[in-house]
């Protein structure tokens, strides 16, 4: 297990666009306003009233969703017989985009990660791949701006958010409130395979004021870093219809050498309409292997606005991180991306 950082603001050097070549200042600014106008203002063409995209993009979409759907149905066959009736919730998600930031430079990014769904097991099984480190642009398990997304702080610390190919196996019983999720598998690092797995237990509890409340205590284990324990309670309140406050709090210790780890964060999300949610979000991040008290403080802010049904979504994210390396000076960043998802139910 790896030292918990912030989600990385510096992509790769080989995806960075130095800046004599095209810089945020150089950048075609009416050809960008456009795509932002037309991802977050517009609608895309309609027929009746109703969104349509081409037919060679929707024909894409259609067949990446079987593709999806079969190598589920065939991953599941081999641990019991299939029910060839039931929709297969195995998804593919792709993400890319642009990274701005404040000193002119621009790096081009691209993500993908497939879930593979597989119901013939006794209990719920799922299958993870993930081509590269597991990142919190977007929402990472819902599919409609209603639903939560973009937290910066949410169940980041000790997860197995690498790069590699996991089996989730998810445990409840039904006259229990406790879940029990097992992720194990290997991370990827370039050419190297490491085993891992994680371990947690969580409970979710309703309180009369609205809060809802889900302590997660997590046991991590690696064939490079031994063991680690955290702890990680998760809360949220919904103030309005449109409206849903949430925080989250971590913290973890590497017991080999002893090492101990911390972040907080809050974010309030607002769905302005069916189509647009907009989340602000601030983070705090440390660990004892640094003098000041606070490692990394990191404000963000994410509009996000769905374009065509359920499968596809542009985001626009600013972010302001200061960290204690950098003599909390500021460093300031814009994401534009577009995610599509890709399965039966989409």
């Amino acid at each position: 297990m790896e030292q918990y950082t912030p989600p990385a603001r510096k992509l790769a050097t080989k995806n960075r666009i130095q800046p004599e070549a095209t810089c945020l200042q150089n950048l075609p600014i009416r050809s960008l306003t456009l795509l932002i106008t037309a991802c977050l203002s517009s609608q895309l063409k309609a027929d009746n009233g109703q969104a349509y995209l081409p037919a060679n993009i929707m024909d894409g979409r259609n067949l990446l969703g079987e593709t999806a759907n079969t190598i589920g149905n065939t991953l599941d066959s081999l641990f019991g017989a299939p029910d060839k009736n039931q929709i297969n919730d195995s998804v593919l998600i792709l993400r890319s985009g642009i990274y701005l930031d404040d000193k002119n430079e621009a790096s081009l990014f691209g993500e993908v990660s497939f879930r593979a769904d597989l119901p013939s097991t006794e209990e719920k099984l799922q299958l993870l791949v993930r081509a590269q480190k597991e990142d919190n642009y977007g929402d990472n398990d819902n599919t409609s701006v209603h639903d939560r997304g973009d937290s910066r702080s949410s169940e980041q610390f000790i997860r197995s958010s690498k790069a590699g190919i996991y089996f989730r196996y998810i445990h409840q019983k039904e006259t229990s409130p406790w879940q029990t999720i097992i992720d194990t598998g290997f991370a990827f690092d370039n050419t190297d395979a490491e085993p891992v797995s994680t371990l947690r237990v969580r409970k979710t509890y309703q309180f009369p004021n609205g809060w809802q409340v889900r302590p997660e205590p997590t046991v991590f284990w690696s064939h490079k870093n031994d063991f680690a324990v955290g702890l990680g309670l998760h809360s949220q309140k919904r103030l309005s219809d449109t409206l849903l406050l949430q925080n989250s709090t971590n913290f973890g210790v590497y017991l080999t050498p002893e090492t101990s780890y911390y972040n907080h964060g809050w974010q309030l999300s607002n769905r302005l309409s069916d189509d647009l949610r907009v989340s602000y979000n601030l983070s705090f991040y440390s660990h004892d292997d640094i003098d000041d008290p606070v490692d990394t403080v990191e404000i963000s802010a994410s509009l996000r606005r769905r374009i065509h049904e359920n499968w596809l979504f542009f985001s626009v994210i600013p972010a302001d991180k200061h960290s204690s390396d950098n003599d909390y000076k500021r460093d300031l960043s814009l994401t534009l991306q577009l995610e599509a998802k890709f399965g039966s139910q989409y």
